[in-house]
């Protein structure tokens, strides 16, 4: 009938699909007509059942032109190892087919769109869990057979082949995971019986993960930022760029569009139900309300050129706007939301003699760098070891302030507030831009993490890589924008997340470094927006826009799960600020032995580092014997309290042999302890 559902169309992600089809092999229940012509009559023949001389691999009793077939699907191969010759018909089950459509845009013009068995632009999804089709197979005898397709390839809840589960999903076999090794949270399961008419449950998510939100955006948008607005279960998606921005509901339906000039990344704030745009542009201060279009526009010092996006705060009950300036000021305003937006001016202070590049804020303490300079104060200023690309505040677990700042080369520079400097460098093939902070261990410190191609990285404030990092995902995969951290199941500890180039989302445990069950998901294209991690009154929600400019929302946590570094700069007022770590796996033991070792052991490379914990401040000397006894090499450092220290030992000129390192540690307050680590150099 006309109103029958022949296939039903299965989102994976934007480029993939599954398409499950009914191909019953008599649609019209009444057999197979052949209309042929032979010795110039045209004859007609109706088969009820398969024949010898008649069935998918044997036509022997056909001859003649064949003109028409009424029904193509009889071919369809209708036999599992429980049918019998005496059957009066048989049918097969569903086909699932698997639809890649990067694979058939990439390569469809080569006409090769299935030519890679891996990943196909259009594969059947063979239900026996043995994908065969097509597969070139050697008998004993040396002859070549090519894999086709039988009844158990398709889907009925009797399929008698050994791995059939009547299940279909991320875990079965074969899975309905992406074609780039996502989990798609597809499961089909309860396949009917072979039937005109068949049926399955179908049901999206896992335990922990549901889509929530799927839709495509305008045509004309071209988001380069996007924000999560609104409150008691109504939120909005505000995406924006230089130009402009759009508001969807996330049902998919477009608000409200509007041409404005935003001059740097914006923050949006709700208030009263009304949702704010908040940018600035030469020397002015705008605020934009979407509900009435309504653009309000405070002029600066005509000598003022602002430089930086704006940083938000709100201080006792007031919202602060703070931001740099071309001349090297940084500048705070109130601002206030009643029937029209008032501002009024707070602080103006000059950190440098050269353009603010970036300011962090909690609203009690603002830092700012200039291209060469940092400063957290007019009375401090500190030159930097190269030019400046981001910045971020914290406070380590003395509840005392902490600067991290990233230069050119990859190079971190950690400022406290009694001065100290610690400067490292992170030895990566790739150019890092951005970071994020999170205390991935739960031991009470904040750890800076980054997107390093391969992997996800982090390291302590004093240089040393944290435990199980760097964390890498499939081969050939990279991981772009700045990872996410998230308390996803809000048991104290942090997982963070990362995102792909294929637009696959990583979550993974930063205590264990094991990526968390049901991840990857899959958005099935490049990231185009910065991803953005929220919770509203029920649930948390890590939310992306692709390249193919969809925009997903999963929900992976109910709302007690702790958000932490949740977009590019921290947060949604940009503020790029971390508070203390409220982690409880704190040690307070002055030298725990068993913290104390050297990676990689056995040493092939030039490098080991010699890793170990203090409690407290200490100086630290490594002295390394060969086992005849000889003094071999003597490392000296000083090791920063409360997070883990490495020495590295450079092996190039050593031979191979096994060491004997005497790594000695000495506290003003806890005394002098020691451990003896064997390190093997192999050559």
């Amino acid at each position: 009938a006309n109103n029958d559902t022949v296939y039903v169309k299965i989102p994976v992600s934007s480029s993939e699909y599954f398409l499950v089809e009914n191909r019953s092999r008599d649609a019209l229940q009444d057999g197979c007509t052949v209309t042929y012509k032979a010795g110039g009559s045209i004859y007609s023949k109706t088969f009820s059942k398969d024949e010898f001389n008649f069935n998918y691999a044997n036509v022997d009793t056909l001859q003649g032109v064949i003109l028409d077939v009424d029904e193509y699907d009889w071919a369809v191969p209708a036999y599992d190892r429980n049918t019998t010759d005496d059957l009066e018909y048989s049918d097969v089950g569903l086909l699932v087919w698997h639809i890649d459509d990067y694979v058939i845009n990439s390569k469809i013009n080569d006409n090769a769109i299935n030519n890679d068995k891996f990943r196909r632009g259009v594969d059947v999804v063979e239900a026996d869990g043995i994908q065969d089709i097509g597969e070139e197979f050697q008998t004993i005898f040396g002859d070549v057979v090519i894999g086709e397709g039988t009844k158990e390839d398709t889907w009925y809840s009797s399929n008698p082949s050994e791995l059939y589960e009547n299940t279909f999903d991320d875990y079965s076999k074969p899975n309905s995971n992406s074609n780039t090794g996502a989990y798609s949270l597809i499961s089909l399961t309860d396949f009917s019986e072979v039937g005109t008419t068949m049926s399955f449950n179908l049901e999206y998510g896992s335990d922990q993960i549901s889509l929530s939100d799927n839709f495509k955006l305008s045509d004309n948008d071209n988001p380069r930022w996007m924000n999560i607005t609104g409150s008691n279960g109504e939120h909005s998606l505000i995406t924006s760029n230089p130009e402009g921005f759009f508001k969807y509901d996330l049902d998919g339906n477009l608000i409200v569009e509007d041409q404005i000039e935003i001059g740097a990344k914006p923050i949006i704030y709700t208030e009263n139900n009304n949702d704010f745009i908040i940018t600035t542009k030469d020397n002015l201060l705008v605020t934009y309300e979407i509900s009435d279009f309504t653009t309000t526009e405070f002029p600066l010092d005509d000598s003022v050129h602002v430089t930086t996006m704006p940083v938000a705060n709100i201080v006792d009950g007031e919202f602060r706007v703070t931001f740099g300036t071309e001349e090297g000021f940084v500048l705070t305003y109130g601002i206030t939301f009643s029937s029209m937006v008032e501002y009024h001016g707070i602080k103006s202070a000059r950190y440098f003699e050269e353009p603010v590049k970036q300011v962090a804020s909690d609203g009690n303490e603002i830092a700012a760098v200039s291209e060469n300079y940092f400063a957290a104060s007019i009375e401090s200023r500190f030159d930097l070891p190269g030019k400046a690309k981001q910045l971020a505040l914290t406070k380590n677990r003395n509840d005392d302030y902490v600067y991290v700042v990233l230069t050119e080369n990859n190079t971190f520079t950690i400022f406290d507030n009694n001065e100290d400097v610690n400067e490292f460098t992170v030895g990566t093939a790739n150019e890092i831009d951005k970071f994020s902070l999170g205390d991935v261990k739960n031991d009470g410190e904040n750890y800076i993490l980054v997107s390093n191609n391969s992997g996800l990285d982090a390291y302590n404030l004093g240089g040393s890589r944290a435990e199980y990092f760097p964390l890498t995902a499939a081969q050939n995969i990279s991981f772009v924008q700045v990872p996410l951290v998230i308390d996803i199941d809000a048991d104290g500890t942090s997982e963070i997340v990362g995102f792909a180039d294929n637009g696959n989302v990583y979550a993974y445990s930063g205590v264990t470094g094991k990526l968390l069950s049901s991840y990857p998901l899959a958005s099935g294209a490049d990231l185009k927006a910065v991803p953005v991690i929220y919770k509203d009154d029920i649930n948390s929600y890590i939310t992306l826009v692709n390249g193919l400019n969809t925009f997903y929302s999963w929900s992976v946590a109910d709302n007690s799960a702790n958000l932490f570094w949740t977009e590019e700069f921290a947060g949604k007022y940009n503020n790029s600020f971390l508070g203390m770590s409220s982690g409880i796996n704190k040690i307070d033991e002055f030298f725990p032995k068993s913290k104390a070792y050297n990676w990689p052991n056995p040493v092939y490379g030039g490098e080991t580092n010699i890793r170990f914990f203090v409690s407290q401040d200490a100086d630290v000397v490594v002295k390394i014997f060969d086992l005849a006894g000889d003094l071999v090499a003597e490392l000296k450092d000083r090791a920063v309290g409360g997070i883990d220290n490495e020495i590295a030992w450079d092996v190039k000129n050593i031979q191979s042999g096994v060491y004997l390192a005497h790594l000695n540690v000495i506290s003003a307050g806890s005394g002098e302890d020691y451990k003896i680590i064997k390190i093997a150099v192999i050559k």
